[in-house]
């Protein structure tokens, strides 16, 4: 989650860059204020991304018939939608499958069909042994 704390630490050289000027220059802070105030809007903006990825993911899995699901796409689903979201942002192709779930490439390569079939994987590059999907949220 975007915190103030670590939109400030990702800012932190020019945080104190803004501490030392506001302290030593005039009494005037305006420029302080509103450097801070635009790092309060960087984080408040992180939080709502975070927030809509949430609800996006509920949505997600209330709308999911997981009875059509076998076990390897459930836990392929639960691993890109959960903390190992950022190793799929390039998406998912079968080699990627098989080591997720453990299975043959063939299967790797029906299982993910299947999902596209069903609307859950959207191809992102659909040509042969390069082909990657991404989760439709």
């Amino acid at each position: 989650m975007m915190s103030l704390a670590t939109v400030l630490s990702k800012h932190r050289k020019a945080y104190y860059q803004q501490l030392n000027n506001a302290s030593k220059n005039t009494l005037d802070v305006t420029p302080w204020i509103n450097w801070f105030g635009e790092r309060i809007v960087e984080a408040l903006e992180g939080a709502i991304g975070v927030i809509q990825y949430v609800v996006a993911k509920a949505r997600f899995w209330d709308g999911l018939d997981t009875d059509a699901l076998n076990d390897r796409q459930v836990k392929l689903i639960r691993k890109m939608l959960g903390q190992d979201a950022p190793s799929f942002e390039n998406g998912i192709n079968a080699a990627k499958y098989q080591n997720v779930t453990r299975c043959s490439k063939a299967t790797a390569t029906r299982d993910l069909q299947n999902l596209v079939a069903q609307g859950i994987l959207a191809p992102v590059h659909s040509k042969g042994r390069y082909a990657r999907y991404q989760l439709v949220l």
